[in-house]
């Protein structure tokens, strides 16, 4: 069942954005043209979801990538709708999370809220956006070594460029291809020229935005992150090789094994060891526009 409210469509039983619409039947987010799922068993239909991190505890049964594994708890999971209005949508979803490496498991409830929003720039053509509140809680304050986050992930479509900012760029998995596009403002292409690879900013270099910039289309369009930070606070997600450096916000580009998409991550502040709650909250916001315009944007972003 999928949900249509207003420039913005849901799919409420996973908790998916599938797809914003400046214009319509224009979607600026991936849209998986596979019906089925993947070798793993997972079905991604593309958007916006919410997982939790951090990855190598939830998603790696063995502490390897090739055991990677989507617990069905958190994707798709089982949401529930609480709220439902012409502006938006409240989910909640009852999930038995498994941490692999402390041999824990533990109770948590996720909640979603999902409004619609009309952001504005100067000179486009059109807009739109939602705002996205999260909550986790946990049925009783979490055991010794167990940390966990909200992670946001937004898939996006072929043909564009990711754009970040950030000094030191840490490497995730594959071979990084970023290229330098001046002031400290770094881009990749979508999908991947070769291999398929993820790169990570950590909180202290972290400014609290992403964008994904497609000019290839009739209509060039712009979308745009905006997620919180804490550059003090603690995070839980990073590199195997790097344990010590979690990462605030990802960066993915597929080179089409899966699609050709590009994700856009970022990752809450991590509820720790004997705590119960934690929440999130970041705006996703798309521009259509003539290159000029969608260029002043993004130096206004990146300043």
């Amino acid at each position: 069942m999928t949900l249509n409210l207003g420039k913005l469509t849901v799919m409420p039983e996973s908790g998916r954005i599938l797809k914003l619409e400046p214009l319509p039947g224009l979607n600026v987010l991936w849209s998986n043209p596979a019906s089925g799922p993947d070798a793993r068993g997972w079905l991604n239909p593309g958007g916006d979801r919410t997982w939790l991190s951090p990855e190598r505890d939830l998603f790696l049964p063995d502490g390897s990538w090739k055991s990677y594994k989507v617990p069905a708890a958190i994707d798709p999971g089982k949401h529930e709708i609480l709220e439902l209005s012409e502006q938006g949508i409240a989910l909640k979803n009852r999930i038995e999370a498994r941490f692999f490496r402390q041999n824990a498991c533990v109770g948590l409830t996720l909640t979603k809220r999902i409004t619609e929003t009309n952001p504005e720039a100067p000179g486009v053509e059109a807009s739109a956006g939602y705002d996205t509140e999260l909550g986790l809680r946990a049925d009783e304050p979490l055991p010794p070594n167990v940390f966990v986050s909200l992670w946001s992930l937004l898939q996006l479509p072929r043909g564009g460029r990711i754009f970040f900012k950030g000094a030191r760029p840490l490497s995730y998995f594959g071979r990084p291809a970023w290229r330098d596009a001046g002031g400290g403002v770094r881009f990749m292409e979508v999908p991947a020229t070769e291999d398929s690879f993820k790169v990570g900013i950590e909180a202290i270099e972290s400014q609290g935005v992403m964008a994904y910039l497609n000019l290839s289309v009739e209509k060039p369009f712009l979308v745009v992150k905006k997620f919180e930070v804490r550059p003090g606070g603690r995070y839980c997600d990073a590199p195997m090789d790097m344990p010590d450096a979690p990462c605030v916000q990802q960066m993915f580009s597929d080179n089409g094994d899966e699609g050709g998409f590009g994700e856009l991550e970022h990752h809450s502040e991590a509820m720790a060891p004997g705590c119960v709650e934690i929440s999130g909250r970041h705006s996703t916001m798309a521009f259509v526009a003539g290159r000029p315009a969608l260029e002043k944007i993004m130096e206004a972003l990146f300043r």
